[in-house]
């Protein structure tokens, strides 16, 4: 019972910390897009050095066998199509989200993205597309 007790107290030692260093920006907690945006920004294969006019296509589960058909529905901006996608399998624990935006000289990219529940990761760029 005992080391019930001292778990509740480390655990709650640890959530108070946390809720401090939020309240100082000492860590900061950001967002899907902030995540998404940052490696967008680093990965710079277009010069991309702004990210404007964020619009999300479509979030989903990701049937991994699937992905390609997606794709090239982006490179034949076929938009309404990915809008009403619907996963061919089972439901999964990853996610795929496709994202239109434009770049600093309103170029116009979609950037698709993955996320998993199976484990705890910040959401990864697949793919910045040129449209």
């Amino acid at each position: 019972m005992r080391d019930i007790y001292l778990l509740i107290a480390g655990l709650s030692f640890l959530t108070l910390l946390v809720i401090k260093m939020i309240a100082q920006k000492k860590w900061e907690v950001k967002t899907y897009d902030e995540y998404i945006i940052s490696s967008i920004l680093a990965n710079n294969e277009f010069g991309i050095e702004a990210v404007n006019n964020v619009d999300h296509i479509l979030s989903t589960n990701l049937v991994r066998s699937d992905y390609e058909k997606i794709a090239e529905l982006i490179r034949n901006r076929e938009f309404e199509i990915i809008k009403t996608y619907q996963p061919t399998g089972k439901k999964t624990k990853e996610f795929l989200t496709v994202t239109k935006f434009t770049d600093q000289n309103e170029r116009d990219f979609i950037v698709t993205s993955y996320d998993s529940d199976k484990v705890s990761q910040y959401p990864q760029v697949i793919d910045i597309i040129a449209i």
